[in-house]
């Protein structure tokens, strides 16, 4: 079974190189699709994520740009049509040994009588807000493509595939998204592709202000949250940390 891994990304210097690493050793290609510009907002010079990813061998960086998220998600698919599953991963999102292998089991397995096999989803996302010591509780609910057969799917907003038929994976997703500074944290709000989401003043109120006894701490949506101590796996941290 042939796998590629796509990422989008738009000055992920942090992280980008632990993603790459995080897929080591599973993937035959990673392929890392760089905006020029970002999907909303002023565009920033560009960082260190260019010379991190062409450091590691089996990568594949292409700066362009695209109109939206799906488009750019799309673009990298057509890229890996020849591999039989590409794994959708981004900028931030970490799995442990255990999950991956996991995916790896469910996505080769053709024992069960599924209508088909072309996408796959994760069940269990844990985001970290503010430190890898800490996820919003309740977590959130969403249940992101992992997996995707390039010659059979598509994106039609976003993560949004083009198929309802979804394989549920039970693994976890570590979303590191909210382990920021405070600058990139505020670029990442006008940066980001649904900005007009964001609750007003949520930077300065909840971002800036937060203790771990606030409520509600979520940027946007519906779901209130708090932020509950619940630590990173130290072999992410490790990655994230180099060693």
């Amino acid at each position: 079974m042939r796998l590629a891994c796509l990422t989008l990304s738009y000055n992920d210097e942090d992280l980008i190189g632990a993603v790459i690493k995080n897929w080591q050793g599973i993937v035959e290609k990673h392929l890392v699709l760089h905006s020029d510009k970002p999907w909303h907002g002023k565009e920033e010079k560009p960082d260190r994520t260019e010379e991190i990813v062409k450091s590691f061998p089996h990568t594949e960086f292409i700066r362009l740009a695209w109109k939206n998220e799906a488009e750019q998600r799309n673009w990298g698919l057509a890229r890996l049509y020849d591999f039989d599953y590409v794994l959708i991963v981004d900028s931030d999102e970490f799995y442990t040994r255990k999950d991956q292998k996991k995916i790896l089991e469910k996505i080769s397995d053709r024992s069960r009588f599924y209508d088909n096999y072309d996408c796959y989803r994760i069940a269990n996302v844990r985001t970290y807000f503010k430190t890898t010591d800490y996820i919003l509780d309740p977590p959130d609910t969403h249940k992101p493509v992992v997996a995707v057969n390039p010659k059979k799917i598509l994106f039609k907003e976003a993560r949004i595939p083009n198929t309802d038929y979804q394989i549920l994976i039970d693994a976890t997703l570590h979303h590191l998204s909210y382990c920021r500074s405070d600058e990139k944290i505020k670029s990442k709000l006008e940066h980001f592709e649904h900005y007009n989401q964001i609750k007003k003043d949520w930077f300065e109120k909840v971002w800036l202000k937060w203790t771990p006894e606030m409520e509600d701490i979520r940027a946007y949506g519906h779901e209130k949250s708090k932020a509950k101590y619940s630590p990173l796996p130290e072999e992410i941290k490790n990655l994230i940390k180099g060693r």
